[in-house]
């Protein structure tokens, strides 16, 4: 068999601008309002003895959100928020996802919560077996990934100044990317480079895609106060 060289690069660059501000309307309730631009700049190039890829895309991404916090009783604080995405490129993407929790002290040392909300990710960490993870984002080939949160937890103060946490959650996912191994074979290349490689300097069939879920419970004990603090989860 053939022994390729290969060499890879992977970058991603990222400047961003953001604000926030708080408002207290009453005792018991306040606004949040934030917003945030980001420019960025990501690179993969790979070379081999037979052909090259050489992908370099600019985005912009903007975002910005707007949540309530209101205790309409003493021991009961509900949020309820909104935000907007604007991802733009070779394709533009424009999401709302919706978010709520709620939180209820039973008593001075206890309390629950519960959390819900939809997520939309643009910059996506590809991972490889046996190879360095790949970062790529959503352009004209590849939507936006999208998860569903929904999250129940219980917490409780214990002697020496530590709390206990445990979470129960169940998060589905649309739009889950993976390399193609086998993309040589499924891809033609767009064109030739100045040595005569050919050259795939375009993103399509370089990922599978898929939906998912995953569910589980989460334990965390987290001391932070006194001489000594952390957490182990």
């Amino acid at each position: 068999p053939k022994i390729q060289n290969v060499s890879e690069f992977n970058d991603i660059s990222d400047f961003s601008l953001k604000g926030s501000l708080e408002y207290y309307i009453l005792n018991n309730l306040n606004l949040k309002f934030g917003l945030e631009n980001k420019f960025i700049k990501s690179t993969y190039r790979q070379t081999w003895d037979d052909g090259l890829v050489d992908i370099t895309e600019t985005r912009n991404h903007f975002n910005s959100y707007l949540s309530a916090i209101w205790r309409p009783v003493q021991d009961l604080e509900l949020e309820s928020g909104l935000r907007f995405d604007s991802f733009t490129g070779k394709k533009d993407f424009h999401n709302y996802s919706p978010r709520f929790s709620a939180k209820y002290r039973i008593n001075s040392i206890s309390s629950v919560k519960f959390a819900t909300g939809i997520y939309y990710q643009y910059l996506n960490r590809i991972p490889r077996a046996f190879f360095n993870a790949i970062w790529t984002s959503a352009d004209d080939y590849y939507d936006e990934s999208r998860s569903i949160h929904y999250i129940l937890g219980y917490q409780r103060e214990l002697p020496g100044a530590v709390s206990l946490e445990t979470d129960v959650y169940y998060k589905e996912y649309n739009n889950i990317h993976q390399f193609n191994q086998n993309f040589l074979a499924d891809v033609t290349p767009t064109g030739h480079s100045s040595t005569g490689k050919p050259l795939f300097n375009s993103t399509r069939d370089l990922f599978s895609t898929g939906n998912g879920e995953s569910y589980g419970v989460e334990f965390m004990l987290k001391k932070e106060t006194g001489i000594i603090d952390g957490w182990i989860a």
